[in-house]
């Protein structure tokens, strides 16, 4: 009978012990998901945010100078050489 006191109580600490363990490592891993989340949704909004500002001061920019405003009629009608062009180049 002696040595039952000590086994009873020595399974009770550990039991203890190990739900005490398992309560602050669901804790903890809570608490980590909670700032990864927290930090994934602040860098999407940043990254949409500074996406937005240059996408607006591209577009202000290019309103301001007329000659990228038509680049794609100057770039098809200046650069790019016709198929006549290139054959006489190459005969």
């Amino acid at each position: 009978m002696p040595r039952i006191r000590p086994v009873l109580f020595g399974v009770i600490v550990a039991s203890a012990i190990t739900y005490k363990c398992r309560d602050d490592l669901l804790r903890d891993t809570q608490s980590i998901s909670h700032r990864l989340n927290e930090a994934k949704s602040r860098l999407d909004q940043a990254a949409s945010r500074s996406y937005l500002e240059a996408k607006r001061a591209r577009s202000s920019y290019m309103d301001n100078v007329p000659i990228l405003a038509d680049s794609q009629r100057y770039v098809s009608k200046e650069l790019v050489p016709s198929g006549k062009v290139v054959l006489l180049v190459l005969i």
